[in-house]
């Protein structure tokens, strides 16, 4: 076989990178263009469910550990599919930025009879999102950390929020947590 020098070898290392990010990238985006066209069928849904669901999917590495807790959730009008990819891209997240050994990650519930609400948070002990940047995380492709620090396409959360309001809700981050990062996702209570 061919043998390449070293450069040659580490410029092909970075195009195959470059090309794993574009696939995510354009998955993500189709992901986005799908919601805008797609009728979306709404059914009862466990949230308990899914939050198992995606704690199951999560792959930690290097023997870190993750430290779960999670309150009694409610089943609520949705759909499985969209609300299974905010708590799979949320956790993620979670795992994503944070730095110790133990990822911990807490799901807890509140509900607001006076909104008709109910409030979902995923919280975290990570690295934190600063105050000025809690809305453009928000933003398609607005990265917080270089691609080379930490994977991803810049547009889960974009998505997130996306879902959230197609359910007639939001996702927005606590301004007043400090410990990490709290994302609270707030669903009609219908």
């Amino acid at each position: 076989g061919i043998r390449l020098g070293r450069e040659a070898e580490e410029f092909l290392n970075g195009v195959t990178a470059g090309l794993k990010r574009m696939r995510r990238m354009v998955h993500s985006l189709h992901n986005l263009s799908r919601l805008e066209s797609q009728q979306i069928g709404f059914a009862r849904v466990d949230l308990n469910h899914i939050v198992e669901t995606a704690k199951d999917r999560l792959e930690l590495s290097d023997g870190r550990r993750l430290v779960f807790s999670t309150e009694l959730l409610p089943v609520i009008n949705g759909s499985e599919e969209l609300l299974s990819q905010v708590m799979q891209n949320l956790f993620e997240n979670v795992c994503k930025y944070t730095k110790g050994d133990d990822v911990i990650l807490r799901v807890c519930y509140a509900h607001e009879p006076e909104q008709l609400a109910h409030l979902i948070s995923v919280e975290d002990e990570g690295i934190g999102i600063p105050p000025e940047a809690h809305e453009r995380v928000f933003e398609p492709f607005q990265r917080l950390h270089h691609h080379t620090e930490i994977e991803g396409a810049g547009i889960g959360l974009s998505l997130c929020r996306r879902i959230a309001r197609l359910h007639g809700g939001t996702l927005k981050i606590d301004e007043e947590y400090t410990l990490g990062t709290r994302m609270i996702l707030q669903l009609p209570a219908n």
